[in-house]
């Protein structure tokens, strides 16, 4: 086999893996946080960013569909979610700061 073949192996098993981390780190180490939101952040398209107090820490989670666990609604959480407010959320996946990927708000639960 040649170089450029082997070249080629490795970035696909990289890029199927990383594909792969993606659509179920928000399914990983599930926990439910009381927490405050102090500042929204609209990221990108059907991601959103919650910036929110917790057991005396500052940390940013995200808001994003998660396809694995059915949950298609990352612009109703958003939207329910206000700066000021206390929330019982159930958070999801871990914070790979090399990737840019924070642990996920799969589900608010109402107050």
């Amino acid at each position: 086999m040649d170089f450029g073949a082997i070249i080629w192996i490795i970035i696909f098993i990289v890029g199927f893996g990383l594909v792969g981390a993606a659509l179920v780190k928000d399914t990983q180490a599930q926990e439910t946080l009381t927490i405050n939101v102090t500042e929204k952040i609209p990221y990108h398209d059907g991601y959103y960013l919650i910036i929110a107090q917790h057991d005396g820490k500052e940390e940013v989670f995200g808001v994003s569909d998660v396809w694995l666990l059915g949950i298609f609604d990352a612009s109703d959480r958003y939207a329910y979610l206000k700066e000021g407010n206390t929330y019982t959320v159930t958070i999801g996946g871990y914070r790979i700061q090399l990737l840019s990927w924070y642990r996920n708000i799969n589900v608010v639960h109402k107050e």
